[in-house]
């Protein structure tokens, strides 16, 4: 790949085929910075005309992903130029207004950061900005007129009076100051715009599809370096679904957390990916990351509107694409074999370790957005059921057919659908298991009902990896604490047993705490130290959170002995290509 610099006013047009029988919406959007003052804010103008005569309704940023009242960064919303006022209504991010069919609005509001606290990873979605910079998720920063999210919308955005030293990059192009943008309501509120001290750079491969980064911050890696890693990345996944996608942006900002703490996280939206890191962040972390997140611009917009409620689907929109995060970075040699085994290793740990691990899919629908742990299940379960079906597969066509075959088929009946102009399917567990019956699986509805519905757990198979590779039943730790969190965030020791690692270590309950390490909840590797007072002085103590009796978890494991045959097929099963 050739590192390049982005075209000046690229923009991206996106499609709203789906919405062609709603009225189209123009709308113009100036947004200007205002910098004076101690919290600097961006002043909005959205002008357009009313589609219809009597009431009009505008709607506010409100919820998407995890956050809540999104709202509250709006600030002075008014009509200019006419008399009519905006008024409150049941719903607390919609406002309506006296008007009449035809009649210009003009709506002018300031976008203003909730807190100066500095963007951490609680609020990484809300609209942040201080003097150097900005970053904005449609959803936390747009008033638009009501309409449904496949309607479509025409928007002349406009960037005005922006420092000339900055830098301006979003979903539909980057360093124009005026862009035309295409696309449904939903996928605009679905972008993201940036503007300030960001570095720009971008990446073509030889087919011509692009990718730039738009980063800002301090990184332990070079933005070069991240670049390359992320455009290799998306060109394994762009050529895995034979795209001829020409552009794509990665957004990259440092967030704050506690001294210690490391969080890596980010989201897939239209055109772009918006990554949020801690600044000691490691680029090897971040592959998965980034596969996992560019995946998804197939799984599932391009599969189908997940049936609903959507809960009850993660196991194919999230599973299916945790199983292939990793799979193509092996594929695409981004990843060793044995370091992808190690991976499925980790999962199989979690899966086994979870206490909820046979909670079934009605517990998962009630508790996915309150309970971490439930949270993991339909990623875990989709992955190892895409796992199983892949070695079936792989045996019933004799290595003919793959799992890949039944995301194409997925994208392939969506294609048929817009083709026909008809409705095109919603994402459901009987379109994917009757895919899977022509592939030659075996009971695959049964399956789903099993191990989705009924929440039974996923054992592992030799087969999953071939000859090369064995399953072993390895006894593995258990985390286990063994301290009071509550009390020990007070600084006194409680919670201690006898014959708990903490208690071995040497520590008893009421001492005073004068300072510890970080703790990472789960990680039973990391090493805690615990300094408390001590006949006057201080003492520190160190253990591991390991609980005394370990549990017995499937592991895999290359084996050494393995022939080069052996390798050979292995490598068949997973798709590995030769090289």
């Amino acid at each position: 790949m050739r590192f390049i610099r982005p075209a000046l006013g690229a923009s991206l047009l996106l499609s709203a085929c789906a919405a062609l029988a709603a009225p189209l919406t123009s709308l113009r959007i100036d947004v200007s910075p205002l910098l004076d003052g101690p919290r600097p804010a961006l002043k909005v103008d959205v002008r357009y005309r009313a589609q219809s005569g009597g009431q009009c309704a505008i709607e506010l940023p409100n919820e998407w992903a995890d956050q809540q009242a999104m709202y509250k960064a709006v600030q002075k919303l008014r009509l200019v130029g006419t008399s009519a006022m905006l008024r409150e209504t049941d719903k607390p991010h919609v406002r309506s207004f006296d008007c009449k069919r035809n009649q210009p609005i003009h709506l002018q509001y300031e976008l203003r950061q909730e807190d100066e606290a500095p963007l951490n990873n609680a609020r990484r979605y809300r609209f942040s900005m201080d003097p150097a910079h900005f970053h904005l998720i449609g959803y936390a920063g747009w008033v638009l007129p009501k309409a449904e999210e496949n309607d479509p919308l025409k928007v002349d955005l406009r960037w005005v009076s922006m420092p000339s030293a900055w830098v301006l990059a979003n979903s539909f192009g980057t360093e124009a100051r005026r862009q035309t943008v295409s696309a449904t309501f939903d996928r605009f509120r679905a972008a993201v715009f940036v503007g300030g001290d960001f570095r720009l750079g971008a990446t073509k491969d030889e087919a011509g599809r692009g990718v730039t980064v738009a980063m800002r911050g301090n990184w332990s890696f070079s933005d070069r370096a991240f670049a390359d890693k992320a455009s290799a990345i998306i060109r394994a996944e762009r050529d895995f679904w034979r795209s001829k996608e020409s552009s794509y942006l990665v957004t990259v900002i440092p967030i704050t957390e506690p001294p210690g703490a490391r969080s890596l996280g980010g989201t897939s939206l239209t055109a772009a990916f918006a990554m949020f890191l801690t600044p000691n962040a490691q680029l090897d972390d971040l592959s998965t990351l980034l596969a996992h997140e560019y995946f998804h611009n197939w799984n599932s917009q391009q599969l189908g509107a997940m049936a609903e409620p959507q809960q009850s689907v993660y196991w194919i929109s999230e599973g299916f694409t945790d199983y292939y995060a990793p799979l193509l970075l092996l594929r695409s040699g981004q990843m060793t074999l044995d370091a992808y085994i190690g991976h499925t290793n980790a999962l199989l740990k979690n899966v086994y370790v979870s206490p909820v691990r046979e909670a079934d899919n009605q517990h998962v629908i009630q508790a996915f957005w309150s309970d971490p742990n439930v949270q993991k299940l339909p990623y875990n379960r989709g992955t190892l059921l895409a796992m199983e079906w892949q070695a079936q597969i792989h045996a019933a066509s004799g290595g003919r057919k793959s799992f890949d075959d039944v995301m194409y088929g997925l994208r392939q009946q969506v294609e048929a659908a817009e083709r026909a102009k008809a409705e095109a399917p919603a994402l459901t567990a009987a379109r994917v298991a009757g895919l899977l019956d022509q592939l030659g699986a075996a009971d695959a509805a049964g399956l789903v009902q099993r191990h989705i519905e009924a929440g039974r757990l996923i054992a592992p198979r030799a087969e999953w990896f071939g000859p090369a590779v064995e399953l072993q039943q390895i006894e593995l730790p258990l985390f286990e604490l063994g301290l009071d969190l509550p009390k020990l965030k007070e600084k006194v020791i409680g919670g201690v047993t006898e014959g708990s690692a903490p208690y071995v270590a040497g520590l008893r309950n009421d001492q005073k705490v004068i300072k510890r390490t970080p703790i990472y909840l789960g990680n039973t590797d990391q090493t805690i130290e615990v300094t408390v007072e001590a006949d006057g002085g201080e003492q520190t103590y160190r253990y591991q959170p390991r609980a005394a009796k370990g549990l017995v978890v499937p592991q895999f494991r290359l084996r050494t002995d393995a022939t080069p045959e052996q390798l050979a097929q292995t490598r068949q099963l997973l798709g590995i290509p030769h090289r």
